[in-house]
C-alpha cells in the first residue's frame, strides 16, 4: 500500500482546491522530461483528474484522498511513501521513497 506523507497530501490537497472545475482526484504518473528531484528515486508528475481516469490506472484512497496510478508505475508505487520534494527549479515535485 502506498503510504502519503502530510507535506505530500497537503500538496495534493492544494492542487484540488485550485482547480476551477470539480476534480474526482489526482493522476500520478512518471516525469519523462528528465528532470531530476532533490530525491534519490524517479520523480513523478501529476495532474488533476477531472473525468473518469483511464480504466487500467490503479485507485488508491490514502488519507481519503482518491490518487490514480499509472499502471507503468503500480509495482514502483507498492509499500512506498509519496513524499513532497523541490527540483532544481524549484519547482513543488512528487518523489517516491523506500518505506
Amino acid at each position: 500500500m502506498l503510504t502519503v506523507t502530510r507535506a505530500a497530501e497537503q500538496a495534493l490537497l492544494m492542487e484540488l482546491s485550485m482547480t476551477p472545475e470539480p476534480a474526482v482526484g489526482v493522476r500520478i504518473f512518471k516525469d519523462t522530461t528528465g528532470v531530476q528531484g532533490n530525491g534519490s528515486s524517479p520523480q513523478l508528475q501529476m495532474s488533476l483528474v477531472t473525468q473518469a481516469p483511464p480504466d487500467d490506472d490503479v485507485v488508491l484512497s490514502p488519507n481519503g484522498i482518491e490518487v490514480f496510478i499509472d499502471p507503468d508505475i503500480a509495482a514502483m508505487v507498492e509499500g512506498q511513501v509519496l513524499d513532497q520534494d523541490t527540483d532544481e527549479r524549484g519547482r513543488r515535485v512528487l518523489v517516491l521513497k523506500a518505506a
